[in-house]
């Protein structure tokens, strides 16, 4: 199997910072953090971390509510206020003036910019686009594995590699599903990109409405991710 020479993180929707900023905040309301608390994708910077240096996380620090990083410029989803900048969501609303607007659009210009800066030439990069998802979105998959049937498609032999790697260890893989695709920022060089998604209930000891207090327990699914980065980089 080819190997590559590093593997970038992409890690879009972890965090919940910006929900109540004064420039660019949503309404302190139970309903709507609710809303949040199902799109959050609850310590996936923690479950996908690796100490190899070959492994480089590239981190969205805002809320995917306040700003998608994954969202592409005239997205679809504009039409729903679901773009790069939210502005509804489950009938909740809120105004974004030009300058709170501005510095979101620095926040996604940024994190592009950073995956791409960790690219290095000649196919040697592969991208991981770490996500989780909701039980009640597809009960009968444990892990998505995602990707474009374009350039950046992995090989086969390395798509073999991590769906088997999953699947030896028991859990039930979806090929794009429920999810498909994989994010591919803007850059010189070529590489290729896979979405891993992992079923919250994999590594979640509890749901709670505190948006602060879910108890990641993921010794098995994080296991697994260091020997597919192993794998991938020939180690």
């Amino acid at each position: 199997m080819k190997t590559f020479k590093n593997i970038v993180l992409n890690i879009p929707h972890s965090s919940t910072l910006g929900l109540f900023d004064e420039n660019f905040g949503w309404p302190r309301n139970a309903h709507f953090l609710n809303e949040v608390h199902k799109l959050t994708d609850w310590y996936t910077d923690f479950i996908f971390h690796s100490n190899d240096e070959a492994v480089v996380p590239v981190v969205f620090p805002l809320s995917r509510v306040v700003c998608d990083a994954e969202r592409l410029p005239n997205d679809p989803l504009e039409a729903d206020g679901q773009g790069i900048v939210y502005t509804r969501l489950k009938g909740f609303r809120r105004e974004v003036s030009e300058s709170a607007k501005a510095l979101m659009m620095e926040a996604y210009e940024r994190h592009q910019s950073n995956l791409a800066e960790h690219i290095l030439p000649g196919n040697q990069t592969i991208i991981i686009d770490c996500h989780s998802f909701s039980e009640e979105v597809c009960p009968e998959v444990d892990v998505c594995i995602g990707y474009n049937e374009d350039w950046s498609k992995p090989e086969q032999e390395q798509i073999d590699f991590i769906v088997g790697t999953f699947q030896k260890a028991g859990y039930k893989v979806g090929i794009n599903t429920p999810y498909s695709n994989s994010i591919t920022p803007k850059c010189e060089h070529k590489y290729k990109s896979v979405m891993i998604e992992v079923n919250k209930r994999c590594y979640l000891r509890g749901v709670c409405m505190d948006i602060n207090t879910d108890s990641p327990y993921a010794p098995k699914f994080c296991g697994n991710i260091k020997k597919i980065y192993k794998g991938l980089l020939g180690k």
